[in-house]
């Protein structure tokens, strides 16, 4: 897990959801949904309608990492180090219930990766 700012990823999370909802919204302005159907258009089973389908399944698993790793994050907080720099906690003194959620969070981004 790196040792990124929590704000970092509260960016990520507010940037996905948009995403999401203009993909929604695209698709429903575009032709209300029915692109979506296997069998629409003249060649079915296109690259297009694919791509599209995994795009429906990336978009909504990306939002579900970053909104998730951020509210972890800003649970966990932040440390001074005795220098007096602040920086978010570090993994390794994250208390074991947000630990916990780690490993499920990482396969959630791996199976959205490998969608995109």
């Amino acid at each position: 897990m790196s040792n990124g700012s929590p704000t970092a990823y509260l960016l990520w999370a507010i940037l996905s959801s948009i995403y999401l909802v203009f993909l929604l919204l695209h698709l429903w302005c575009y032709d209300r949904f029915s692109c979506l159907r296997w069998n629409a258009g003249r060649q079915p089973g296109a690259f297009k309608r694919v791509m599209t389908y995994s795009y429906l399944a990336t978009v909504p698993l990306l939002v579900v990492f970053s909104v998730a790793i951020t509210a972890l994050k800003f649970r966990e907080g932040f440390v001074i180090e005795p220098n007096g720099t602040i920086i978010p906690r570090p993994f390794s003194t994250w208390s074991s219930p947000s630990r916990r959620w780690v490993l499920p969070l990482d396969f959630i981004l791996s199976v959205a990766w490998s969608l995109e």
